[in-house]
């Protein structure tokens, strides 16, 4: 049986590396990325890297998508441990934002091994976001 939490979540680190300019309308660059949860029914942080594209740097709604591969390490739902989850999304001026992407499997430690499931990124109207995790534990 699946379990759902929304996690509201706040971008503790952003590292943006130079951009690619190899082509005029797109912009590729990487970043190395920090978040920090504050439950309740996920706490803790995760680190890691993306990889961006934006049709125009100074305005992202011009449109940009983006891949991501992250460990979050912590309490889910009161169980301790890690585990990777990988995610991508897409955003346009005739696109409304999309997210989608899948905890990677194997890679649940501790109390979280064995964990399988799905995530998607909602932008809340305040500007905040909020992980959706849909996820299972043997």
């Amino acid at each position: 049986m699946s379990t759902r939490i929304a996690a509201p979540f706040d971008v503790t680190r952003w590292e943006q590396g130079e951009s690619d300019e190899a082509a005029p309308r797109a912009h590729a660059a990487k970043v190395s990325v920090g978040k920090s949860f504050g439950g309740p029914d996920m706490i803790g942080s995760s680190l890691g890297g993306a990889l961006l594209c934006q049709a125009d740097r100074a305005d992202p709604a011009a449109g940009a998508g983006y891949v991501v591969s992250e460990v979050f390490t912590g309490s889910l739902s009161g169980r301790d441990g890690s585990f990777a989850f990988q995610h991508s999304g897409i955003m346009g001026p005739a696109t409304p934002p999309t997210t989608s992407g899948t905890i990677i499997p194997g890679t649940g430690s501790g109390d979280l091994e064995g964990i399988t499931g799905h995530v998607s990124i909602e932008r809340e109207a305040d500007g905040s976001h909020t992980l959706i995790l849909d996820y299972t534990l043997d």
